[in-house]
């Protein structure tokens, strides 16, 4: 009788770059919304927005049909296959990732990450993140692990410090290879690693002849939003977290004297 040969497993993992970003102070907004039913809201309004079951529109609601028609609700599925996006919303923290095999998403994939900090901002909040690329599982309402999710979250958690998302060098790199001018929306911080802040998403968004006009009030707008959450921090929170509230100003501040 014969022996039935071994079938090898077949890995799980797929090559993707991913995001890991969570919300600044959140453990101190939790407490104040026990007495502040205002906090409590916009805490609820900004998670639900996000939430495993209305991302896609907030993500995709700026696409366009190729008759200039906007997307409707029906067209965000075949979106999200597309560009092969996958999305997880757990307390504060959210996790979006992309195939890497898909020049495209790669190219796409820097805009998600400022428009989703800029829309974070114009609901009243400030996130920080990590950016990596490298062997991971992501299934929404499924399994999300593998060593480019720890990468992401260890440069969350140990390097990115103020309200911005740092990339590692091959999530940059990715990125670079994809096509030209996708590294636009990152810069390089102040120890040499590559980030992606409000400033920078807003000075590439309006870097075109036709939206330049927009690009010092858009500043000013994020700077004034900045500031009053800066002045709204408690007395205790003003030096540890106000810090950085403070590295998002400057940033804004630099990118409207070289406007």
């Amino acid at each position: 009788m014969m022996e039935k040969p071994v079938q090898t497993p077949e890995s799980v993992y797929e090559d993707r770059l991913v995001c890991f970003l969570d919300i600044l102070g959140f453990s101190n907004l939790v407490r104040q919304s026990i007495q502040q039913v205002s906090t409590q809201n916009a805490l609820y309004d900004f998670l639900h927005k996000y939430s495993n079951h209305q991302h896609a529109k907030e993500v995709f609601s700026g696409f366009g049909n190729g008759d200039g028609s906007p997307c409707r609700d029906s067209d965000f599925d075949a979106l999200k296959v597309q560009y092969s996006y996958r999305f997880t919303q757990f307390s504060d923290s959210f996790i979006f990732s992309v195939r890497t095999e898909d020049r495209f998403s790669i190219q796409y994939f820097p805009i998600l990450v400022g428009q989703f900090m800029l829309h974070a901002l114009d609901l009243g909040f400030l996130v920080r993140g990590g950016i990596a690329r490298g062997a991971m599982v992501h299934l929404e309402n499924g399994p999300a692990f593998g060593p480019a999710f720890i990468q992401a979250y260890q440069i969350e958690e140990n390097q990115s410090v103020f309200a911005r998302a740092v990339l590692s060098k091959e999530a940059y790199e990715c990125i670079r290879n994809s096509g030209s001018n996708t590294t636009d929306w990152i810069e390089a911080g102040p120890n040499e690693e590559f980030e992606i802040t409000v400033a920078s998403f807003l000075k590439q968004k309006h870097s075109s002849s036709l939206a330049s006009k927009q690009k010092i009030p858009a500043f000013s707008d994020a700077l004034d939003k900045v500031a009053r959450l800066l002045v709204g921090l408690e007395s205790s929170e003003q030096d540890r977290v106000g810090e950085k509230y403070r590295y998002v100003i400057a940033r804004l501040r630099r990118a409207i004297e070289e406007a």
